[in-house]
């Protein structure tokens, strides 16, 4: 039997959405399935759910505490309760996060996680695999640590979202960029192997830091949880269907000025259109209206596996992410969600990235750029979309993609 422990900052039930989870919950899975002894190392914050993954309450999760992961889930989800001082908290621990603390505020919580990896490592007499997930990257700071204290234990780094090359995780000040980038390289030089989720990404790390890594690297996404209560295998949009459209929209939003998912592009969305929206998932508004809105309703969270059949119910389901660097590499688990559910995908992104370039090369929905919402018909562009039902989706499951991580882990 194998030994792998996987160190995430984020898990269940600690975690306001799955989607943020959802990989390592199912790698998780797919390894004990296959007699691999897996245990998590995760931080402890503010109940949410499991969101359906109440086996996990009796697996191996082993949780740290720490203050300030639970102080920053609180100031961040207080919604529309707010304070002007509650304000400046948040706006401390964002510029705290953003450009002081290398990589992230996790840092801090860095020694703690050093203590249980030893004592993981130890136990097993230093027969093992760690998988260091990231973001926050700040995990990834272990590998320093055990390369230089437990040489032969492989350490696999595992980038859902890339660091110093998304602009979203690398520092503006000048020092702390340098001292960030450094860092990266270094343990990346380190790590015996190194998998992304995102084709893009590779060649983004190696012509940042200028190595070559190639042959300890290995593409595997994201991907879809194959259901039973998927009920059509071919896309069920009717486009004889003009008005009243329904949308559905899964995942984080919120209504702040400079997020990339803001719930006022979906209002603008909606503007020129006979169409509504249904938010599912975990929301965060501070001044938007839900309760009165025309054409935007919240029905609240869901359990992963009753994701399928209810989107299935909607004429057209929609990805936001509309800041243009952040958005050009990741592909996130939810596009594969919205592909198993076979219905057109409604994409408001820039069109160089990733999704939207993955969505209109497979003819699977339509892209709207962010500066083009306003004013855009919806119903018209749906009613001249053709779904590509010859597509092969199967690829694209999530157990087909983990199936390249049993390679790594057995060489």
């Amino acid at each position: 039997m194998k030994n792998i422990a996987i160190v995430t900052y984020n898990f269940l039930p600690y975690a306001a959405s799955f989607g943020g989870v959802s990989r390592v919950t199912y790698l998780t899975k797919f390894l004990k399935e296959r007699s691999y002894d897996v245990k998590i190392i995760s931080t402890k914050g503010i109940f949410y759910s499991y969101f359906g993954n109440e086996w996990l309450q009796n697996e191996d999760v082993d949780y740290i505490g720490s203050t300030i992961h639970r102080k920053k889930q609180k100031n961040f989800n207080k919604g529309s309760q707010q304070t002007l001082f509650s304000h400046k908290i948040k706006g401390a621990l964002k510029y705290l996060n953003k450009e002081v603390l290398i990589p992230d505020y996790g840092v801090l919580d860095v020694l703690k996680y050093i203590k249980k990896v030893n004592e993981y490592i130890l136990s097993c007499k230093g027969d093992c695999t760690i998988i260091l997930s990231a973001p926050p990257h700040s995990v990834n700071v272990l590998c320093l640590y055990i390369k230089r204290f437990h040489p032969k234990v492989k350490v696999i780094l595992e980038y859902r979202d890339s660091w110093n090359t998304q602009p979203i995780f690398s520092k503006k000040n000048i020092l702390a960029n340098k001292i960030s980038s450094h860092l990266e390289k270094l343990i990346i030089n380190k790590a015996d192997h190194f998998v992304y989720v995102s084709p893009v990404v590779l060649d983004m790390v190696e012509n940042k830091f200028n190595i070559s890594i190639k042959e300890k690297s290995k593409l595997i996404m994201n991907g879809y949880v194959a259901s039973e209560n998927v009920k059509e295998t071919t896309c069920a949009y009717d486009k004889s269907k003009k008005l009243n459209l329904r949308g559905g929209y899964f995942g984080v939003i919120n209504d702040f000025s400079d997020s990339y998912r803001s719930i006022y592009y979906l209002e603008l969305l909606l503007s020129n259109s006979r169409s509504s929206i249904d938010l599912f998932g975990h929301v965060e508004f501070e001044k938007f209206d839900i309760d009165n809105s025309d054409n935007i309703s919240y029905q609240g969270s869901l359990k992963h596996s009753e994701v399928y059949s209810i989107a299935q119910s909607y004429d057209y389901l929609v990805i936001l992410h509309t800041e243009e660097s952040s958005s050009l590499e990741p592909i996130p688990g939810k596009l594969f969600d919205y592909l198993y559910a076979r219905k057109p995908i409604v994409c408001v992104m820039p069109l160089n990235s990733q999704v939207a370039k993955f969505i209109l090369e497979h003819g699977i929905g339509i892209v709207v750029e962010p500066e083009n919402v306003e004013g855009f018909n919806l119903n018209e562009a749906l009613a001249n979309f053709s779904f590509n039902n010859k597509l092969d989706i199967t690829v694209y499951s999530r157990e087909k993609q983990f199936e390249n991580y049993l390679s790594i882990i057995n060489d």
